[in-house]
């Protein structure tokens, strides 16, 4: 029954989507410009979704995530958080980074490819403020082998439906990165979130 529903988000989202304002379609792409920043949804088999946002003056990337469809709730969630973006693309402000009792975070995503930079972006910016916290990423699947180590373990949002099944084991050091922090590489305030 999982895999039935599963199979019903694609065509669902997409419609969706193509009913949003300033959307422009192009097979199985969606094409949004909001002023100077032009974004891009893309779905792909197996449920695959993939979202960006580029602006126009500078040619940086202003916000990429992509994810499975696993449920409607997480799906929504990720597809809202990109429109918001949109909507109210600002600079991100500075977050002031505490000091706190946590000395290990552990990020994992899928296959742990993604959080892997995450986890160096964010070591930099403990190191350059001289912050003795050490940050780790790791394959969704590879979890139990470590989690004992760590004092917060942060879950990418492509995995966010996996919280109920962390929480079980490992109690309130799980939480999800923001879908919106996460696309758009808000090292600071995730790293705030753990602390």
């Amino acid at each position: 029954m999982e895999e039935f529903y599963q199979e019903l988000l694609h065509p669902l989202f997409y419609r969706w989507i193509s009913y949003q304002d300033n959307v422009e379609r192009c097979d199985d792409a969606f094409y949004i410009e909001n002023g100077d920043i032009k974004g891009n949804i893309q779905f792909y088999e197996e449920g695959i979704v993939e979202i960006s946002a580029f602006d126009l003056k500078s040619h940086q990337e202003k916000f990429y995530l992509h994810f499975e469809m696993h449920d409607m709730k997480t799906t929504l969630e990720q597809f809202k958080t990109f429109f918001e973006f949109l909507a109210h693309h600002t600079q991100e402000e500075k977050v002031d980074i505490i000091d706190s009792q946590t000395r290990r975070i552990l990020l994992s995503c899928t296959g742990g490819l993604t959080t892997s930079y995450f986890a160096s972006a964010m070591q930099d910016i403990l190191d350059k403020e001289d912050i003795k916290i050490q940050v780790d990423a790791i394959a969704y699947s590879d979890i139990d082998s470590v989690a004992a180590k760590y004092d917060v373990i942060l879950l990418a949002p492509q995995i966010a439906y996996k919280l109920n099944e962390m929480e079980q084991k490992y109690g309130s050091k799980v939480f999800v990165i923001g879908a919106y922090d996460f696309a758009t590489k808000n090292f600071r305030k995730i790293l705030e979130k753990a602390l």
